[in-house]
């Protein structure tokens, strides 16, 4: 087993030092992100220096990070991915619906995880745009806590978790994480994080981490030291253990303390999300990443605005003070300057003389290339609309708006990234679902309770996407309008529609109009009677009826009335002629009550 344990420590060890070269230049990403700058020597030494640091970087950060993370996650599960719960082919509206249901307790289910963390969204954007990378790792707390607890863990803080639901999303600095991905998939990923004895032993539990709790046993203050906590996982295998230290370099030299064995990987997939962007075609792997801020680094655009902007706003604070008024000659210290006058007033005596002198501006040459830099870091990382926000001077709405969705295209590649992270994120809680056994709840405020069954889980076919769709009014009403055109022209069915506007459950939504619209014309309906009732129309409708009725029954008894004109058989309907009146005849429709089915009251409320 200890061969076994210094294979995958080697494997970590080679994959640290492949990615050196990769950290020097994230941490350049990162620092120009953070505004920390250095001036150069002589430069930095000099009492009159003024440091300046020009924030178009960040701003430009500050603005894609605005643009990118109120886009809601649109998630479109494909029906064929339900197929084992419907009969046939995945593609029948039973399908679609099933599909409807599975993306509504997904999406239950992230946001859940995400409310764990603080600006967990704006998080994904930002490290997109900084790094060009996104890592994080899946946590099922249901298989987490029975781990903990066979390592004689503590599992109390995951069973508190379980509050916000069973999964917890853990976005972590793609600088402390090691990556292998190969033509087909990721293979091997090495978290790399900084923890004190106290917390390995907390966490791993007294029973893994035997050897440093023995060490804050023997001397308490022990247990603040620095670990360094590697942890290896592949699709196969899995081993964690700890080398006191504080950064990730001591992993190269010792062996450490052993926290977890390696052991087999319970679950035949990778609970690690891992996304890198840019181009994987470059044969050196530190430039195939391509961030927002890759120029900008890259062509000292930052650094040498930076020594522009300290020289010219040093030069200015340094000659603030510059005198303005030369003196001499024989009692020069008597000259009087007098500035109660416009202009003031010089008053000298013989021998002495007096001269003003010109203040110098800021080198113009300085001005122009500060400004000039500063112009190309705002075209090579964002255009001026998303970092301000402001619009032309009599520019209309429409115009506006054009140029913000445009320039929206210049952050394409990062939302693409942060769509695919996200696609795996749920790729990556379905089948944990699947392999565990536990099925997956969300809630909907139309339908209740959504249960994804993990039976019904197939994870070779999980054909799912994501996109990141604005969700502003400006978009809703463009959205609304394309709608109404789609239903007008190419006669589209409503679930149609509804999926184009960004429906989640579009069957749902549409039986629940059919029942509203049953609904509406049953009230419009007892609202019509009720009007009629009260304005007496329906009383003189009814005497109406009943005078009709009483019309049409004589004209049958005139049509039946012998030739010869005897009258005798009429008589019972002829009351001069001893006979009952024909209304009498018409039983129950001849009343009020009869003839509407309403009381003369005032009921028939809704």
């Amino acid at each position: 087993m200890v061969e076994k344990i210094h294979h995958y420590q080697q494997i970590a060890r080679d994959l640290i030092e492949r990615d050196q070269d990769l950290r020097t230049l994230q941490y350049e990403f990162e620092a120009i992100s953070q505004l920390e700058s250095a001036l150069p020597e002589p430069l930095d030494s000099l009492e009159h220096i003024i440091p300046f640091n020009s924030t178009v970087p960040y701003d430009a950060l500050r603005g894609g990070q605005r643009a990118l993370s109120a886009l809601d996650e649109r998630l479109n599960i494909h029906p064929i991915t339900v197929q084992k719960m419907v009969e046939g082919y995945g593609g029948g509206l039973q399908a679609q619906q099933v599909a409807n249901h599975w993306e509504t307790a997904l999406k239950w289910m992230l946001n859940g995880a995400t409310r764990r963390v603080a600006n967990f969204r704006p998080s994904v954007v930002w490290n997109a745009l900084v790094y060009d990378e996104l890592v994080g790792q899946v946590i099922h707390l249901p298989t987490q806590i029975k781990s903990l607890r066979a390592f004689g863990g503590g599992s109390s803080r995951q069973e508190a978790a379980l509050r916000y639901g069973d999964f917890a999303i853990r976005l972590v600095d793609p600088k402390t994480v090691h990556t292998r991905h190969s033509e087909y998939m990721l293979e091997e990923v090495v978290s790399v994080n900084k923890m004190t004895a106290q917390q390995v032993v907390d966490f791993w539990g007294k029973k893994a981490a035997k050897n440093i709790w023995k060490q804050i046993r023997d001397d308490v203050g022990h247990a603040s030291h620095p670990y360094i906590v590697a942890d290896y996982s592949s699709l196969n295998d899995r081993a964690v253990w700890a080398v006191e230290g504080e950064d990730e370099d001591v992993i190269q030299a010792g062996e450490g303390n052993v926290l977890l064995e390696p052991t087999k990987n319970p679950y035949p997939f990778i609970p690690w999300v891992a996304k890198v962007g840019g181009t994987s075609t470059e044969s050196d792997i530190k430039h195939r990443r391509k961030p927002l801020l890759y120029p900008v680094a890259r062509a000292q655009q930052w650094y040498l605005t930076n020594i522009l902007g300290t020289l010219g706003l040093s030069q200015g604070v340094s000659e603030a003070n510059a005198p303005l008024h030369w003196l001499a000659g024989t009692g020069a210290d008597d000259i009087v300057i007098d500035h109660r006058e416009p202009g003031g007033v010089v008053y000298t005596m013989a021998h002495q003389k007096y001269q003003q002198l010109i203040r110098q501006n800021i080198d113009p040459g300085i001005r122009e290339l500060q400004a000039k830099y500063e112009a190309d870091m705002n075209r090579a990382t964002l255009p001026s609309v998303l970092v301000t926000a402001e619009a032309m001077p009599g520019e209309s709405f429409s115009g506006y708006n054009m140029r913000v969705q445009t320039a929206i295209g210049a952050l394409m590649p990062f939302k693409i990234l942060a769509e695919r992270f996200y696609e795996d994120v749920f790729r990556t809680m379905l089948l944990y679902s699947h392999y565990s056994g536990m099925d997956l709840k969300g809630y909907d405020d139309k339908a209740g309770i959504y249960i994804i069954k993990s039976s019904d889980i197939d994870p070779d076919v999980l054909e799912l996407k994501v996109e990141l769709s604005p969700d502003v009014p400006v978009d809703r009403i463009q959205k609304i309008n394309a709608a109404v055109q789609m239903a007008e022209r190419l006669n589209y069915s409503p679930i149609k529609i509804l999926e184009f506007l960004g429906e989640t459950d579009p069957h749902g939504a549409f039986e629940e109009w059919i029942s509203w619209k049953f609904i509406e014309a049953k009230v419009a309906g007892r609202i019509q009677r009720i009007t009629l009732q009260e304005s007496g129309e329906l009383q003189q409708m009814a005497q109406q009826m009943a005078q009709g009725m009483i019309a049409q029954a004589q004209q049958q008894q005139q049509q039946q009335t012998p030739a010869g004109g005897d009258m005798s058989g009429m008589t019972s309907n002829n009351p001069a002629m001893g006979g009952q009146a024909p209304i009498t005849g018409m039983g129950e429709g001849a009343t009020f009550e009869g003839a509407t089915g309403e009381t003369r009251g005032m009921g028939g409320g809704v």
